[in-house]
C-alpha cells in the first residue's frame, strides 16, 4: 500500500466528520425553526463540532536512542521528498519531543522551538503552548526540502552547562556523565512543534517523536499526557540488538500500559534493522525463519501477542521509495505499518468518535424526532377532526372543545409530578457539584504540596504523592456513587412519566463520571510509574516536586474542571426531554382549542384552517426526513470499501 491511500483514507475520514458538522448545523436550524432550541442544547451541539473540528489523528513514536525512530517516520511519511526530511543519519538523534502537524491557521509554515530553560519555571508544556512569547520560531521554506531539511536540524541540537546548572533543569544523571567533568550535555530545546503543509498531515494526522528514556522520564507530561492521548504508539526496536535493557526500561515505564495484555490494536511494536538480518549466504527462507525467530523472542520479552511486532527496515523502505524499487519497498515491510494505520487504527478512531456523536447529540436528536412525530401525530389527528366536521355541527365542536379543556385540566395535575422530580435530582446534583468543587481539589492540593515540601527523603515524597492521588481517588469514587443516585432518579421520572402521561418511551441521558475516573486512574498509574523510576531517585527533589505538580496536579484540576462543567451541563439537560415534553403537549392542547374555536362560527375559517394544517404537516414531514438523514451520517460505520 503506498502512503496516497492512507491519505485517501484519511480524507474519506474527514470528510465523514465534514458530514456530520453539516448535519449537527442543520439540527441546529430544525430547533430553531421548531422552537425547541435552548442554551443547553446549542452549547452541546457547539461543543461537538469544536471537538469535530479540532480532531487529529495521533501517532507517537517511542524509542531507546539509535533504534531507528526518526528513519521510519521518513520511510512512512515523508519519502515523497525523495530525501531523508528529519535528520536521522547516524549519530544524530531526536533530542527534544517533536510535534509534526499542519496548523490550519497559520499562514505559513513554521518550528517552534521551546527552550530548555523552561523547565525551570511553573509553567506546563501545554501551558506554554497557550502563549508563544518564549517559543523561537523558525520560518520554513517549503519549497525546497533541503531547506527544511536544514532546519529540522534544530531539534538534535545539544548545549553544555556546569553540572549545578543541570541537576536544577533535573537533567544529570551521574550514571551517564564522568563524575570529573565540570559540564554535561543537555538539549537545546525542550519541546518542538513543526508545521508544515504535507498531505497527511493536512488531513489531520499529527506525529508525536519523543526522544529516549531520559527524556521520557525527565518530562513526565509527555507519560501524563501525550502518550496516553495517541491514537496508535509505535514502539520502536532494533533487530540487530534485540530487547536490550534501555528498551525494557521504556517499555515498562511508560509504554507497557497499552499493551491491554498483549491485544491492544493501536499498539505496533515495531522490530526495525530486519535488513541486518538479510544474509546473503542463506536463503530466504532461511531469513524469514530466523526474522520470524526475533519476533517471537520479542512477542515473549515483552510478553505480547506476536502479531503485534512489526518487522520492517525503516531505511531500505525509505530508500525504496527514493529509487523507486517497488522490490526493496516491499522487501522492507513497510507496507505492513500503513496497512494497520488504514484498516485498523482509523476506523477505530472514527469509530470512537461517531460513540461519542451519538452519546453527547444522539439522544436529543432522538428527542426531537420523538417532538416532532408527536406534531405530525396532532396535526394528522386535527386534519382528521375537521374533515369529519364538515357542515357546521356546534354540537360536535362543543363537544371537542369541552373534552380538550378536561384532558388540559388533568394534564396540569400530573404536571405537578414533574416539578417534584426535578426538585430531588436538582438536590443530589447539588451534592455531586460540591464534591467536583475546584475549591475542594485545591484544598487537597495544598495539603499534599505542604506535606511533599516538609519531607527530606524519596520514600517521604512517594508517600506524599499516593496521599494526593489517594484522595482524588476517593472523591471521584463518591461522584460516581452521587451520580447513580442521581441516575436512579431520572430513570424513576422517565419510566412514570412515560406510563402515565403516554410519553415516547425516551431513552434519558445519565449521569456518567466514567470517563474522569478513567483519567484520574490513569494519571494515578502514571504517577505510580513516575514515583518508581530511577529519574526520579537521580534528580534533584525540589525539582521533582516541582514537575510533579506541574504535570499531574495540573492534569488533575483539568480533569476536576471538566468534571464540573458536564456535571452542571448535564443536570441542565437530564430532564430536558420530559420537560419538552411536557410544553409540546400543552402547545398542541392550546392549539387545537384555537382551532375548534376558530372553526366554531365559520366555514371559511374552517377551510383556510384545513388548509393551514395541510401545510404544518408538508413542513413536518420534510423536518422527518431531515432528522433521519442526521441520525444515517451519524450513525454512518467507517466504509474501508470505499475509502480504499
Amino acid at each position: 500500500m503506498e502512503t496516497n491511500t492512507l491519505s485517501e483514507r484519511l480524507h474519506c475520514y474527514n470528510q465523514w466528520k465534514d458530514d456530520v458538522v453539516d448535519k449537527l448545523k442543520a439540527y441546529e436550524q430544525i430547533l430553531k425553526d421548531a422552537e425547541l432550541d435552548s442554551v443547553e442544547q446549542e452549547i452541546r451541539i457547539d461543543d461537538m463540532i469544536a471537538k469535530l473540528h479540532d480532531d487529529r489523528i495521533v501517532v507517537a513514536f517511542v524509542a531507546e536512542f539509535s533504534r531507528g525512530k526518526t528513519e521510519l517516520i521518513n520511510a512512512i511519511f515523508f519519502a515523497d521528498y525523495k530525501r531523508r526530511l528529519l535528520p536521522s543519519e547516524a549519530g544524530r538523534t531526536t533530542m527534544c519531543p517533536t510535534e509534526l502537524f499542519y496548523d490550519h491557521e497559520s499562514a505559513d509554515a513554521y518550528i517552534r522551538l521551546l527552550p530548555i530553560e523552561t523547565r525551570l519555571d511553573d509553567s506546563s508544556i501545554n501551558e506554554h503552548k497557550q502563549d508563544f512569547s518564549y517559543w523561537t520560531t523558525l520560518q520554513l521554506d517549503t519549497s525546497s526540502p533541503e531547506k527544511m531539511a536544514e532546519s529540522f536540524k534544530e531539534v538534535i541540537k545539544v548545549k553544555k552547562v556546569g553540572v549545578k546548572e543541570a541537576i536544577k533543569l533535573g537533567l544529570y544523571d551521574e550514571t551517564l556523565v564522568d563524575n570529573e567533568a565540570s559540564e554535561v550535555e543537555i538539549p537545546m530545546w525542550r519541546h518542538a512543534l513543526i508545521s508544515f503543509p504535507h498531505p497527511l498531515l493536512k488531513e489531520g494526522l499529527v506525529i508525536l517523536d519523543t526522544p529516549g528514556l531520559n527524556a521520557l522520564g525527565t518530562e513526565p507530561e509527555l507519560t501524563m499526557d501525550m502518550l496516553p492521548n495517541a491514537h496508535a504508539i509505535m514502539f520502536v526496536l532494533g533487530a540487530d540488538t534485540g530487547v536490550t535493557r534501555s528498551d525494557m526500561e521504556v517499555w515498562d515505564q511508560h509504554v507497557s500500559s497499552f499493551s491491554r495484555g498483549g491485544n491492544n490494536s493501536n499498539l505496533m511494536v515495531v522490530l526495525n534493522k530486519i535488513d541486518t538480518l538479510w544474509d546473503e549466504l542463506l536463503d530466504d527462507e532461511q531469513v524469514a525463519a530466523n526474522i520470524d525467530s526475533q519476533c517471537q523472542n520479542t512477542a515473549k520479552t515483552l510478553n505480547v501477542s506476536p502479531d503485534t511486532i512489526f518487522p520492517v527496515s525503516a531505511h531500505k523502505g525509505l530508500l525504496g521509495r527514493v529509487k523507486n524499487n517497488p522490490e526493496l519497498l516491499e522487501k522492507s515491510g513497510i507496507a505492513s505499518i500503513e496497512n494497520m494505520l488504514s484498516d485498523t487504527v482509523l476506523p477505530e478512531k472514527q469509530t470512537i468518535i461517531r460513540d461519542r456523536v451519538i452519546s453527547e447529540v444522539g439522544t436529543m436528536v432522538e428527542s426531537t424526532l420523538n417532538v416532532i412525530q408527536a406534531r405530525h401525530n396532532s396535526v394528522r389527528e386535527q386534519l382528521g377532526e375537521l374533515q369529519g366536521i364538515g357542515n357546521k355541527n356546534e354540537a360536535m365542536i362543543s363537544h371537542l372543545i369541552k373534552t380538550t379543556h378536561a384532558e388540559a385540566i388533568a394534564y396540569k395535575v400530573r404536571v405537578d409530578n414533574y416539578h417534584t422530580s426535578r426538585n430531588l435530582l436538582n438536590s443530589k446534583i447539588k451534592e455531586i457539584l460540591e464534591y467536583v468543587d475546584l475549591k475542594v481539589l485545591d484544598r487537597v492540593i495544598d495539603e499534599a504540596r505542604n506535606e511533599m515540601q516538609g519531607t527530606w527523603t524519596t520514600g517521604g515524597l512517594r508517600k506524599s504523592m499516593m496521599f494526593f492521588f489517594e484522595n482524588m481517588m476517593q472523591i471521584m469514587s463518591q461522584v460516581n456513587y452521587l451520580g447513580e443516585q442521581a441516575n436512579d432518579l431520572v430513570k424513576t421520572s422517565y419510566k412514570r412519566f412515560h406510563e402515565e402521561f403516554g410519553l415516547p418511551n425516551i431513552r434519558p441521558t445519565l449521569f456518567s463520571n466514567q470517563v474522569y475516573l478513567q483519567r484520574m486512574e490513569r494519571l494515578l498509574k502514571r504517577s505510580e510509574e513516575y514515583r518508581t523510576s530511577s529519574t526520579m531517585t537521580m534528580t534533584e527533589q525540589s525539582f521533582v516536586i516541582k514537575r510533579f505538580f506541574v504535570s499531574v496536579v495540573s492534569h488533575a484540576r483539568d480533569v476536576f474542571y471538566k468534571a464540573n462543567e458536564e456535571s452542571k451541563l448535564w443536570s441542565k439537560s437530564a430532564l430536558a426531554p420530559i420537560a419538552t415534553e411536557i410544553k409540546e403537549r400543552k402547545r398542541v392542547m392550546d392549539k387545537r382549542l384555537s382551532n375548534l374555536n376558530r372553526v366554531k362560527d365559520s366555514k371559511e375559517t374552517l377551510e383556510s384552517k384545513l388548509s393551514e394544517l395541510a401545510d404544518e404537516q408538508g413542513s413536518l414531514d420534510k423536518q422527518l426526513n431531515e432528522l433521519n438523514e442526521i441520525n444515517k451520517i451519524i450513525c454512518a460505520p467507517f466504509d474501508k470499501e470505499k475509502s480504499a
